[in-house]
């Protein structure tokens, strides 16, 4: 048996994404608990499965902290002898938070045409704050740059019980940097990867583009403030458009946001511990997840994992019941014929058997006259016997006769001696 699971070797769909990667884009970015791969189809009919590590398109993120090239940032409108405390900060990549009272801001980068980025980029984003995460009231600028860029991952991957775990054992990056600014009718521009296998997986100039041109749009630059001189503003205000009064982390309070996705990541860098790298993550898993969904994936064949039993016996531990099962069987069977040779009568359950060993010569005498059990039954009803003590002095049962022409005085001491 086998189960599938599904991964993409490319993807050229055009210069819009289609649907489902824009809603893989919403899921990773708004799915709660870390969890936005559980869409991912697999058929497992067992329930327990297990496949080879495979290959497939994806995409990876990469964060890195950058806090140590802040520096002032005072904007021009401040004029030329600014008050720094009001200023904001700045790092070389061209980001940075307008004053001091941002307390954090998004500002994105879209490969251009010439090739300042890696081919294989499709978003630089870099975070910049004033609070730690989990250090409430002191200001401690901070920026942290991430990106999302096309890659290969090799999956190890299992179902137990029905739940799909998967494990990234190795990746591959292309940093190869293209410029297209003036593109050859003839070449080929779309991303090429080799992962493990040796297979090239190509993630089109299309589909990137698209991806570049979508992600341009809804991450748009924005920033998080928490001033007085913004409580008048309205929801309306374009450049306040959610206004959120939230307790997360160490921050709480009324917070302007200009987009959803900053209200999002600026959740996750005080709700987690390491919260914008975990949102980054959920993204990326998120489109990978679209990818090997997309018509054109390649299915890959597992083992399925079934339970059955299987009963060694050791027959060295049967030889004694059998050796007394059939000792029984053969003095059983001798029993049977030594009685029939006999022509000994069948007593079965009657007592009259314990009864005549007891009795004396003469007593038994009566009864050897009857043949038939039935016939010594009737003579027993008949017959009337004492304890008495023979000549021998021994204890017998006998006739009220016999009993009388024994020694009474025996008798009497031995029936004292026997009371309770």
């Amino acid at each position: 048996m086998s189960g599938s699971k599904r991964r993409a070797n490319h993807q050229s769909a055009g210069y819009v994404p289609i649907l489902p990667l824009k809603a893989a884009v919403y899921n990773g970015l708004f799915a709660e608990a870390n969890r936005p791969a559980a869409s991912l189809q697999f058929t497992c009919q067992s329930g327990n499965c297990a496949w080879e590590p495979f290959d497939t398109l994806a995409v990876c993120h990469e964060c890195t902290d950058i806090s140590s090239l802040i520096v002032r940032y005072c904007p021009s409108e401040m004029g030329p002898s600014p008050n720094m405390s009001s200023c904001g900060w700045q790092v070389p990549q061209g980001a940075h938070l307008n004053t001091s009272s941002d307390v954090f801001s998004m500002t994105t980068f879209i490969p251009s045409a010439y090739g300042d980025m890696p081919h294989s980029t499709m978003i630089r984003i870099i975070f910049m704050g004033t609070e730690l995460h989990d250090v409430p009231n002191r200001l401690s600028p901070w920026a942290k740059q991430c990106s999302l860029q096309a890659c290969v991952n090799t999956l190890s991957s299992t179902v137990i019980n029905g739940t799909l775990q998967e494990n990234i054992t190795e990746t591959v990056l292309n940093h190869t940097v293209v410029d297209i600014s003036s593109p050859k009718p003839d070449s080929d521009y779309g991303v090429y990867i080799k992962g493990e296998s040796d297979t090239a997986y190509l993630l089109g100039m299309g589909a990137l583009l698209g991806i570049r041109g979508w992600f341009s749009a809804i991450f748009t630059n924005g920033s998080a403030t928490r001033t007085t001189s913004d409580f008048s503003r309205s929801i309306t205000d374009a450049d306040r458009a959610v206004v959120v009064n939230l307790t997360v982390g160490i921050s709480s309070g009324e917070t302007f946001f200009d987009s959803d996705i900053v209200t999002a990541f600026y959740w996750n860098h005080y709700e987690y511990a390491d919260g914008l790298n975990m949102l980054m993550s959920d993204l990326a898993v998120s489109m990978t997840t679209a990818f090997r969904g997309f018509k054109g994936a390649v299915p890959t064949n597992g083992t399925s994992i079934t339970m059955e039993s299987y009963v060694h016996v050791r027959y060295g531990f049967a030889v004694l019941p059998i050796a007394a099962v059939v000792s029984c069987l053969i003095f059983l069977l001798a029993s049977m014929a030594i009685t029939r040779t006999s022509k000994t009568q069948l007593w079965k359950s009657s007592a009259l058997a314990s009864l005549f060993y007891g009795l004396d010569q003469e007593t038994r005498e009566k009864f050897l006259a009857e043949d038939s059990l039935h016939s010594k039954k009737k003579q027993a009803k008949a017959v009337r016997v004492k304890l008495y003590t023979d000549s021998r002095d021994e204890t017998l049962l006998g006739s009220d006769q016999m009993a009388s022409v024994g020694t009474g005085p025996r008798l009497r001491r031995w029936r004292r001696s026997t009371q309770a």
